[in-house]
């Protein structure tokens, strides 16, 4: 009996843990089981099998910028030992910018991106980010702001 009480509240705070959480995208980069979820109107990083949490500057939904792939765009720096460095972007752009640089309204585009930086050491959050810009999930982004988010 007690053995079945223990496993009931394990499950119980398992499932507390994301309550609230809605997950707006995954990707699996250098080993890493990256989780993008949404808690309330702000953007979480989570990943998969650790205890980790990276609340992100980005407001919700957020996405992995990728360009026309399934795999989240990455480029390597090693002059500063990224392996991996990832874009993600949120806070939605208004329907008048998208009015103005013509984009569909089934695509989605945020006006902030944030630097994902993946090293031997961990993972890390880029402290710079770009801000009033355009940059759509699936367009993915020239490497210049890689370079000058991973820099």
């Amino acid at each position: 009996m007690e053995t079945r009480l223990i496993f009931l509240l394990a499950i119980l705070v398992c499932t507390s843990c994301n309550a609230g959480n809605d997950i707006t995208d995954k990707a699996t980069v250098s080993g890493h089981k990256l989780i993008l979820v949404k808690s309330s109107n702000n953007c979480k990083l989570l990943v998969e099998n650790k205890k980790n949490s990276y609340p992100l500057l980005p407001k919700a939904p957020c996405y992995f910028l990728r360009r026309g792939s399934e795999t989240p765009q990455s480029v390597t720096y090693e002059d500063v030992q990224v392996l991996n460095i990832l874009i993600v972007i949120g806070s939605p752009i208004s329907q008048s910018k998208r009015k103005k640089w013509n984009i569909e309204n089934d695509m989605f585009c945020g006006e902030l991106a944030q630097g994902v930086l993946i090293k031997s050491t961990g993972l890390e959050l880029t402290s710079k980010a770009l801000e009033e810009g355009v940059f759509c999930r699936d367009t993915g982004s020239d490497e210049k702001n890689f370079w000058y988010l991973a820099h």
